[in-house]
């Protein structure tokens, strides 16, 4: 829509950006597809075919032939389809990954809300979907050579299972919400896997991100460690 005015209005470009908030913990692989849409309608937005667009992006930008690899992306790229949500952006998923449990339980909360409007079906099936992904290591020579690719299929990864791990933490919220008490195992299963998760993160942030937001980030995973542990001992 903004190539479309772009030519309509005879402007000279289009500004094509990386927009993240709460520290942009989304990594900057889950926007490279989106910045090479966002180009191709800037340079020949006339000539931009939707259907394949994914499959050609993998194979130019991660030198990847397999189908399986845009597939996996359409699935991380979906959540707001797989959840039934109207609008794209700030999914619970997101908005609710960190901070004290707390903060999502009392009735009038905003997070607490819109996790209301999500069916607990939805969740579990989303992160089925996301934990059965299976993404390359080194999907070609070119990606094994290249410190950046490489790091690209990590971070594809990584968001993966953070989002998996963020469906899990919506079904506990869930169940606290409507004054229900998660079974303590599946708690400290929770635990566990945040905690690894953040050290993950923190080895595939340092790869190529400044350090300045990853404590903040690491603070807020601490946190629902520790949330996660209490309640599991309740």
């Amino acid at each position: 829509r903004f190539a479309e005015e772009e030519r309509a209005s005879r402007v000279e470009g289009l500004l094509n950006t990386d927009w993240g908030d709460g520290g942009h913990r989304n990594p900057l692989a889950v926007s490279l597809h989106n910045l090479a849409y966002g180009a191709a309608h800037a340079w020949h937005h006339g000539g931009v075919r939707d259907e394949g667009f994914t499959e050609r992006f993998c194979r130019l930008a991660l030198g990847e032939k397999s189908p399986a690899l845009a597939d996996a992306i359409r699935i991380l790229g979906g959540a707001h389809e797989a959840l039934d949500l109207g609008y794209a952006n700030s999914t619970p998923l997101y908005t609710t990954f960190l901070g004290p449990l707390e903060a999502y339980l009392a009735p009038d909360s905003a997070g607490g809300r819109a996790l209301d409007a999500v069916a607990p079906e939805a969740i579990v099936r989303h992160a089925e979907r996301l934990d059965a992904l299976r993404w390359p290591t080194a999907a070609s020579r070119r990606a094994g050579t290249d410190p950046f690719l490489a790091a690209t299929l990590e971070e594809y990864a990584l968001a993966a299972r953070m989002d998996a791990l963020a469906c899990r933490r919506a079904r506990v919220l869930k169940e606290l919400r409507a004054e229900k008490s998660p079974a303590g195992a599946d708690v400290a299963r929770l635990a566990e896997e945040t905690e690894e998760v953040a050290r993950e993160l923190e080895r595939i942030w340092l790869l190529g991100n400044r350090p300045s937001r990853l404590r903040d980030i690491l603070d807020g995973l601490a946190q629902a460690v520790s949330d996660y542990r209490r309640r599991a001992k309740a």
